[in-house]
Order: C-alpha cells, then structure tokens, then sequence
C-alpha cells in the first residue's frame, strides 16, 4: 500500500510540475534570468558578466546592448587595468557590445599580447579603460546569490500554477491508483524466459565456448609473435574432456579459421560456432606453422 501511494504521489508530482512548466513556456514569459557569461579557452580578463536589462540599461544611461560586470578575479587582467564589479561595458575598441555571448567572444579572439580598449560606464560616467587580456586557458566563476535568487523566484512563479493543477491531479488519482492496483499481480506473476537453444555472444569478451576453450585478442605483436600476421584469436587454455582436447587443439595455439570462414578476432570465432554445426574444420597456427584439425563441436 505505502509503494502504491508513493508511486502515485510521484506520479501526481510530475505530471504538476510538467504541465506548469510547458504552461510558462507556452506563454513565453520574459522573465526569464539573464544568462551569465564566462571568460573560456582564448584570452580573457578576468571576469564574469551579464546582459543588461531594459532596467539596466535605464539606470546605467545606456540606450542599448551593454554588459555589466558581475564579479572580478583577483589579480586578473581586469583588475589590474581598474574594472570593477558593476562596470558597464559598452564597447570594445570601437564595436559596440551587444550581449555578454558576444563580448566574450570579441575577448576570446584577441590576439596575444594585444591590448583592448573598453568604453565603460561608471556611476553614470564614461571612461576608457585599456587592458590587454591574458592567455589563461579557462576562468570559471559562478554568482551564488545570483543563481539562489533565480531559482526562489522561479518556484515562486511555479507555486500558484500547481494549485491550479491540484484539482485536476486529485481526479486524476483514483484512476492512478486502479491502474496500479491492476498493473501488480502482473508484476509480480512476471518472468522471462529465454529460448532453449539460446547462446549467448559476449563479443569481444574472452568466453569459453561449445569448443570448451578459453580465448584471449591478439595484438599486433602477439600475432608477430605466434606467426599469425592476419590475425586471430589466442587459446588460453583448454577444458579437460572437451572437444577441443579431442581435437588435438593445446594452449598457445592461434585459431584462424572455421570451415573456412577467417577469424580474426573473438566475435568471429562466436559467430563462426554459432552458423557451424557438427563436424568443424579448425584452422591453427601452431609454432609459427599453419595446419588444421578436425572437432566435433556440442
């Protein structure tokens, strides 16, 4: 009883917070966070910013685009050039900065040991800063606060959307409930059985297979080594009783063939045994020298 009420609560759970979300997107909502960006691989100076707001833009004196610089590193490029936390970046050598994706990159791409000129808005002021990015492979900041407050008001925004839901999921429950209380009896009636003349194929995993040997991959030096240049696959060792010791194969023979059929590697030698039935036709490489033996496969 407690599995299925939990199962349901889960389920009553999704299928809420599913719905609200598709809902805000559905209506696009503006008030989305800013993304922040971060210096990356390339130049960078130090610091971490984000998008401008109409709001931003307003209180900054900036008509449009404008980055404002959210944290600086210490003794980073953009520190010892003067940028300070709350700068708004209006250019770059003359080009107008029109996000933080594209100011990042304008940075990313200057080249080594050239200086940039930034236009920077400071307490309503402008002034040109000159800095010369650094060749730090990756700076990695995160706004904490920034990043709480994001996430409080975006549950807020989802709280009332649930409580709309919630007369909808309580008469969804009971028919979660029947089906659940169906759906187990089967459970736990359920098996599976594989076929009688199932043979599983490992692949490239050493197996001992219906020769009852034990399989190693040859590198390409072990191949030199053994005289198998085509390749191969290397008997480890051989069961006692098993047609492969009736068969006259030994441990540190290499298997290149099945009636014929080349093998290079473990798979082929399972599919080899797998298409082959009876009587086989086993070709080895035995001391450098090729011959073949005949074995009567299980």
């Amino acid at each position: 009883m407690k599995t299925t009420r939990f199962a349901i609560f889960g389920l009553v759970l999704a299928g809420s917070v599913a719905l609200a979300v598709s809902t805000l997107i559905a209506q696009g909502r503006p008030d989305l966070p800013d993304v922040t960006m971060f210096d990356g691989w390339g130049r960078q100076l130090g610091v971490s910013v984000r998008d401008l707001d109409a709001d931003g833009q307003k209180a900054a004196g900036v008509a449009t685009g404008g980055v404002r610089i959210a944290a600086v590193s210490e003794d980073s490029a953009a520190a010892k050039a003067g940028l300070k936390e709350g700068d708004v970046v209006v250019d770059v050598d003359g080009e107008q900065v029109r996000s933080a994706r594209q100011f990042s990159r304008l940075i990313q791409e200057t080249p080594e040991g050239k200086s940039v000129k930034l236009a920077v808005v400071r307490n309503g002021t402008r002034q040109s800063i000159d800095v010369t990015p650094e060749p730090r492979r990756f700076a990695f900041n995160l706004d904490g606060h920034q990043i709480s407050r994001d996430v409080e008001r975006s549950l807020r925004d989802l709280e009332p959307r649930l409580r709309e839901l919630e007369p909808q999921m309580r008469e969804l429950e009971p028919r979660l409930r029947e089906h659940l209380r169906d759906l187990e009896p089967r459970m736990r009636e359920f098996r599976y059985h594989l076929p009688p003349d199932f043979d599983f194929d490992f692949g490239e995993l050493p197996r001992t297979g219906r020769l009852g040997v034990q399989l190693d991959e040859l590198t390409p030096q072990l191949a030199e080594y053994f005289g198998a240049p085509d390749g191969g696959v290397l008997i480890s060792s051989v069961g006692r009783d098993s047609p492969a010791e009736k068969a006259g194969l030994k441990a540190g023979d290499v298997i290149t063939s099945i009636n014929g059929e080349r093998v290079r590697r473990t798979g082929d030698l399972a599919a080899a045994l797998r298409d082959n039935r009876g009587e086989l036709s086993i070709g080895i490489v035995r001391d450098k020298k090729e011959q073949s033996l005949k074995a009567a496969a299980r």
